[in-house]
């Protein structure tokens, strides 16, 4: 596989040569009209291209005549109805402006044979000023014989406009498809080898050179911060190299080494059975959200529906195409506050979300011929498109998916290899997990850094950890709300290592000083924020969360009713679904959603579901073993800031997950499963049913990826794309199928296995009354099979950092 993936990367660079990625307008078949080559019959209030004056021209279907009622101003009324067309099954057009609202109408009349009539709207939400493609069927009512379109422009109020296109129909091409479906691969095995070969190489040397070995869970941290100095290379390289030879010029030796290393050394020789299984899962778990964001059917009022930057969300969250507009500064060279910037980020400018992910992305997407605009991100969704957004989709999949290595070695240190090898598959099957990865805004990668400086806290590298959070907050500022979780992880850890005797104002001024070791790291990351941003860094709205109140009047009463509702829809099933299911952030922006898409918006937002609500019961006994075994840690690291995160945030009330407890979750999902090996000696029907229900939640993850778009638009897959939507079913269905099973068959096999004398006796004794905290582990990976040439180092020393 190493091999595979290297040659692959190594094809991705060469990928441009063969051919430019472009649309093209050979796709599309234009329909004529019954009677005559005219298209409109009438057209009061509307002509040829009267749209909103920054509305671009598509490049996709430029030989298409379109029309629209902005006729120099949104006080311009009228109506225009088509010809009449033969029908078809379905028939595609562009449309631009506000149809569903605002006083605008835009629908398909459809006559039966039998002289009926029905309407079919065409467009559920609004596509503003871009043009966008919208297929629609004309088999329901009953098979039509005919068909025409009428637009209506009735209001005068602002965004009151309306624009489509003559209609035509979209020819599946194959050959072209097959060579999109290609580069999709090529790339993501392009970003695994950027990301994970320097690791893996460090890894190799340390083993060579008999030093201790590399701990996994740092093996993609070189390969990400690599990434990221290329990307700022490229934005303020020299003139005379341009960001694509910059990139090249550091991944192709890059991916050259990688392919002859992996040729020479296997990979077998410096990597344990169980890490190798970790490779795999990220590659599967890449899989299956890169096959998530290629299936082409979103649910309905899918906010940027239909174009390259869709969300796959409805709502009005944008934020996952926020990255984006960074690689589009790299790409151009301008000026993180120029007018460039300016229009892309609009009142949240550049400061408020440090851009270290985009940064690391950019290298990968920019390295092959693409043409990243400067203007945002309107054009038709395609399944590799030539602004080069698949292609930092995928990236920031594959940087997300990487991360999770993070937890697995974090659940080291108090656990065994085999044990922390499932609670990273538990982690990385979680639902809400899933979902962060294929939403591709950097939280997750934020949270990554969080975890690796819990890892070092506990290791008693203060100064190092504090480095590390510092690097997660130049990805996003939500790891600043980790400072009570970490600060008591300090607490916690150095209670085991201070000497029993030492007096309790020795202890205290042991604390202070490691605690306060923390702070000069992230301290120099925000500092270097500040300096780069100088007199225009706006991260103040993020000071405003705590005085908000759910869009309402600030006062107490509204105040205290938002943070119950957060914590009712965050904590409680159903909640969200049953009593709030109308609230904006879970509708779409054009109306309301259907209630599938309300029932599915949980596994996101809500605790319940996020971890797999048929995973609920087992989570719950483990914290409620937690508050026998390990009550401190269980309070302070996870209880208490759980709730001043819950006092602080007042945007939206629609549930907490989301808003900045991704390192919350991580941490909370590997605590879980170091309390289920607690309860493990002692009832193994627990191990079994949890077992059973992880692999249950397997169906719900694959429901939450493709129901929600299947039930909205009454199919499986779009004409057009029939081909890759196959093979993007088949690709989540084996992903799934791969990870929920290895995860499943791996808990009940460590269900089944003796537990040591010791630990089983104090287990007994204990009964799961009292205790209140963690052993911690002084080795890590001990478990598994461990290379023969490094054996004697890890029995005689601990593994390096």
């Amino acid at each position: 596989m190493p091999v595979l993936l290297s040659f692959g990367a190594l094809l991705f660079l060469l990928s441009g040569h063969w051919r430019p990625v472009e649309p093209s307008d050979s796709l599309i078949v234009r329909l004529v009209a019954e009677k005559g080559n005219r298209f409109l019959v009438s057209q009061d209030g509307f002509a040829e291209n009267a749209v909103y004056q920054t509305t671009p021209r598509p490049r996709f279907g430029a030989n298409l005549k379109r029309f629209g009622s902005f006729l120099g101003s949104d006080l311009t009324v009228g109506r225009a109805e088509s010809a009449w067309f033969r029908a078809v099954p379905e028939v595609s057009l562009q449309v631009a402006g506000y149809p569903n609202g605002f006083g605008c109408e835009l629908y398909i009349e459809a006559q039966t044979a039998s002289g009926a009539i029905h309407r079919i709207r065409i467009s559920e939400d609004n596509p503003g000023e871009t043009w966008q493609i919208r297929t629609v069927s004309l088999t329901g009512g009953g098979m039509a014989s005919r068909f025409r379109i009428v637009a209506i422009d009735a209001s005068t109020r602002p965004g009151g406009w309306v624009g489509f296109s003559q209609p035509f129909q979209l020819r599946e091409d194959t050959q072209e498809h097959l060579r999109e479906l290609a580069l999709i691969a090529l790339t993501a095995a392009a970003a695994l080898v950027a990301l994970l070969f320097p690791g893996l190489w460090l890894r190799h040397l340390s083993s060579k050179t008999g030093r201790p070995p590399l701990a996994f869970l740092w093996i993609p941290v070189p390969g990400f911060l690599g990434l990221a100095m290329v990307g700022l290379l490229c934005w303020i390289g020299p003139p005379a190299l341009s960001v694509r030879r910059i990139s090249q010029l550091f991944l192709v030796p890059l991916f050259a080494c990688a392919l002859y290393h992996s040729l020479r050394f296997p990979i077998t020789g410096y990597t344990t059975k169980v890490e190798r299984r970790i490779l795999l899962v990220i590659l599967l778990l890449s899989s299956l959200s890169i096959a998530k964001v290629t299936y082409s059917l979103g649910p309905v009022g899918e906010l940027y529906g239909g174009m390259i930057s869709r969300t796959f969300e409805v709502g009005g969250r944008g934020d996952s195409r926020v990255p984006y507009h960074v690689i589009q500064l790299v790409a151009s060279r301008s000026r993180p506050h120029g007018p460039v910037a300016s229009t892309l980020f609009g009142g949240w400018g550049f400061s408020s979300r440090p851009p270290l992910v985009s940064l690391a992305a950019s290298p990968l997407v920019l390295a092959i011929p693409v043409r990243v605009p400067t203007i945002m991100p309107g054009q038709p969704w395609a399944l590799f498109d030539p602004e080069g957004f698949s292609a930092y989709r995928i990236v920031m999949i594959v940087i997300a998916c990487c991360s999770l290595t993070a937890a697995f070695g974090v659940a080291g240190l108090f656990l065994d290899e085999q044990w922390a090898f499932l609670a990273f598959l538990v982690t990385a099957t979680t639902p809400f997990v899933i979902h962060e990865t294929y939403f591709t805004w950097p939280k997750l990668e934020a949270a990554w850094f969080v975890l690796l400086a819990s890892y070092l806290i506990v290791r008693g590298r203060f100064l190092l950890a504090g480095l590390l959070w510092g690097i997660g907050y130049l990805c996003h500022p939500l790891v600043l709300l980790a400072a009570p979780a970490l600060l008591a992880i300090v607490f916690l850890s150095e209670s085991k290592r201070l000497p029993p005797a030492l007096s309790a104002f020795g202890k205290v001024y042991a604390w202070g000083w490691r605690a306060i070791a923390l702070f000069p790291g992230v301290g120099l990351g925000i500092a270097i924020w500040f300096l780069v941003n100088r007199h225009s860094f706006q991260q103040t709205v993020f000071l405003e969360y705590v005085r908000l109140a759910d869009g309402r009047e600030l006062t107490l009463a509204n105040w205290l009713q938002s943070r119950r509702n957060s914590l009712a829809n965050t904590l409680l099933p159903l909640n969200l679904f049953l009593l709030h299911s109308g609230h904006r952030s879970v509708n779409s922006v054009s109306g309301p959603s259907p209630s599938i898409v309300h029932f599915y918006f949980q596994y996101w937002n809500t605790l319940p579901f996020g971890i797999g609500i048929t995973y609920l019961y087992f989570f719950l006994k483990t914290m409620y073993v937690a508050l026998f075994q390990a009550r401190a840690w269980l309070l302070l690291v996870f209880v208490a800031p759980f709730a001043v995160f819950s006092v602080y945030w007042g945007f939206t009330s629609t549930g907490l997950l989301p808003e900045g407890l991704q390192p919350w979750v991580l941490g909370l999902l590997v605590f879980s499963v170091v309390m289920w090996h607690k309860i493990a000696p002692i009832q193994q029907a627990f191990s079994a049913g949890c077992s059973i229900a992880l692999l249950l939640r397997g169906i719900e993850t694959l429901l939450m990826l493709i129901l929600p778009a299947i039930w909205t638009n009454q199919k499986f897959v779009m004409q057009r794309f029939m081909l890759s939507d196959g093979i993007a079913l088949i690709a989540m269905a084996l992903s799934a199928g791969w990870l929920y099973g290895l995860t499943f068959r791996h808990g009940l096999w460590l269900s089944g296995l003796p537990q040591s004398g010791a630990e089983g006796a104090a287990l007994d004794g204990a009964k799961f009354g009292t205790g209140g905290g963690l052993s911690l582990r002084r080795k890590t990976g001990s478990g598994g099979h461990m290379p023969a040439e490094f054996v004697g180092r890890q029995c005689r020393g601990k593994p390096g950092v």
